[in-house]
């Protein structure tokens, strides 16, 4: 499991102090962190490495409604 930026490194890379313009500015980058019920941005450090380096992050796995749409 990959460690979670802390609050300074959400700071440094974004340079914004305020959740919400973190989040705003982290989605600019392309990433996508997953927002705590405060409000707060978390991503891991897996995560911006990958997108620094031109990857993607993994996406998340979805849902396959057809799937349950033809089988009922």
């Amino acid at each position: 499991m990959s460690a979670l930026l802390t609050p300074d490194d959400l700071q440094a890379l974004t340079h914004k102090r305020q959740p919400a313009a973190q989040i705003r500015e982290l989605r600019r980058m392309g990433l996508q962190p997953i927002v705590r019920a405060d409000g707060t941005p978390a991503i891991t450090w897996d995560a911006v490495n990958a997108r620094m380096q031109g990857q993607a992050a993994k996406p998340r796995p979805q849902l396959n409604l057809r799937a349950f749409q033809k089988a009922g």
